[in-house]
């Protein structure tokens, strides 16, 4: 199994889009909708924004999410997967990019969210960062963590390493594609480091842990320079 770095995953996320729905739902217990909803939310109560930017949109699960609290904003989907793009609904622009150089200009977007994305990213901050500079607003995302507690780490580890990908391969997918999401696993911060990376960036409003703390959603409002 080959390092879970951008270059690789780009090639594996390029490779499931068939399968990519119900995989996730699968491996999530048909949970992945409630978090995406919970998330969407959370953006609205903060602003009902007129334009937002979906980071590392894949087939556009939370933009759908997003646009049915609120029909009236304008989505613009980016992600470096083109495939995923290509099979996403037409629910708004959709930009082949990623989401560490993000091709926007500052403060271009009332809001910028993102879901089941961030873990992919090989400099986590980094990515943070540019969500913000394009946001004037809020930034939220729902992500994979890695609990600080060890033995959480471990039960959560177990699941992502034996029992994911024979789930994945259930609904049809290559189980060898969900194989890195362990990798990715393994390499993470613990959840408290991340938290303080988005404290850098962002006056955190929420903060919540999921799933014995795999997994974590955060929103937060921009920090203004000056």
């Amino acid at each position: 199994m080959p390092p879970a770095a951008n270059k690789e995953l780009k090639f594996v996320y390029n490779g499931v889009a068939d399968s990519y729905d119900k995989a996730n739902s699968l491996i999530s217990f048909y949970q992945d909708w409630r978090l995406r909803m919970e998330l969407a939310k959370m953006l609205v109560s903060i602003n009902v924004p007129k334009r937002v930017l979906d980071v590392g949109a894949g087939k556009g699960e939370l933009s759908k999410t997003l646009k049915g609290i609120s029909p009236g904003t304008e989505i613009v989907m980016v992600d470096y997967a083109e495939s995923m793009l290509r099979a996403s609904e037409p629910l708004g622009s959709r930009v082949i990019a990623s989401f560490t150089h993000l091709p926007f200009r500052d403060n271009s977007f009332d809001s910028v969210m993102s879901s089941f994305a961030l873990h992919a990213a090989d400099d986590l901050e980094i990515v943070i960062s540019e969500m913000s500079r394009v946001s004037r607003n809020s930034v939220g995302a729902l992500a994979m963590g890695k609990p600080d507690n060890k033995l959480l780490e471990k039960i959560d580890g177990f699941y992502l390493h034996h029992v994911q990908p024979k789930l994945a391969a259930l609904a049809g997918a290559r189980s060898e594609n969900y194989k890195y999401i362990y990798f990715i696993f393994q390499r993470n911060m613990t959840n408290s480091k991340i938290k303080s990376k988005i404290m850098e960036h962002l006056e955190i409003i929420a903060f919540k842990q999921k799933f014995l703390n795999a997994f974590y959603i955060f929103v937060g409002k921009v920090k203004r320079k000056g």
